[in-house]
């Protein structure tokens, strides 16, 4: 996937920069069901804001950010080449990726790609 035509194809989704690292405020759409289950809209602390150039049809909006008056989306679901994608632009700095609600999201996303959606889930301890 180093060819970023290939990247944003097996996304669904094109960005060409970011803003600021400052908070985004994360709302959660229910077009995948099994990976926003009970998650909670919140803020990060400091993120990067990805734009967004170009959506695939077929790509599935899983959550939406806004940082100051910019709007993208942060995280969707794919199916390319038959296989289940799913990637978010959060989760640039640690105190992101050792959030639990964070962890929980991320869990979820890849127990869907991978189809384990049966699979136990334990919460991340906060």
């Amino acid at each position: 996937l180093g060819d970023v035509y290939k990247r944003q194809e097996y996304i669904g989704l094109q960005s060409t920069g970011h803003g600021p690292q400052q908070p985004i405020d994360i709302s959660f759409e229910n077009n995948v069901p099994f990976i926003t289950k009970d998650a909670k809209n919140w803020t990060t602390q400091r993120e990067e804001l990805y734009n967004n150039v170009h959506l695939s049809p077929g790509t599935k909006v899983v959550a939406r950010g806004t940082q100051g008056k910019s709007k993208a989306v942060v995280a969707g679901t794919n199916i390319y080449n038959g296989t289940r994608v799913f990637s978010t632009s959060i989760g640039h700095n640690t105190f992101t990726v050792a959030d639990s609600r964070y962890l929980d999201f991320v869990a979820r996303g890849l127990l869907w790609a991978v189809k384990r959606e049966d699979a136990p889930i334990k919460k991340a301890d906060k």
